[in-house]
């Protein structure tokens, strides 16, 4: 993911920030097991794929407020999956180089897990749509 690109399109980083990243990119790997054999994965598979061919990956991350070029490049990959993805390791890291590159990469890797630990297939109520009380929006 190249981070100059994310820092261009937010509207509240300050321009010397976002120059400080002119140059970064995030660099993820990792790796994702699929089970394609248990209850849910069809439904799943079928949900991450048109995801994908909606071009959808842009707009969650816009959703977000942030500019994320990545997030296309990664419902792509998630909607190649013949399956339900089980356990997802991704190490994050950092490159590039300035004094912002510096500081991040002393941090070091960012490892993220991401495992399920329980599937249901029984249909969701409609209750678990609605907006909750005194609930309000703030611009």
């Amino acid at each position: 993911m190249n981070l100059s690109e994310i820092a261009a399109g937010q509207q509240q980083m300050p321009p010397e920030a976002a120059a400080m990243m002119q140059g970064m990119k995030m660099v993820m790997t990792g790796s994702i097991w699929v089970a394609k054999e248990v209850p849910g994965a069809a439904d799943y598979f079928a949900y991450q794929k048109a995801v994908a061919a909606a071009g959808m990956g842009a707009l969650m991350g816009r959703a977000s407020g942030m500019n994320m070029p990545g997030m296309e490049k990664m419902t792509k990959a998630m909607g190649s999956l013949d399956g339900m993805s089980y356990l997802t390791e991704i190490v994050m890291n950092v490159e590039g180089s300035g004094p912002m590159a510096d500081m991040m990469k002393q941090m070091g890797g960012m490892k993220i897990t991401t495992r399920t630990t329980s599937i249901k297939t029984e249909a969701l109520g409609d209750d678990v749509f609605k907006v909750p009380e005194g609930f309000t929006i703030v611009k």
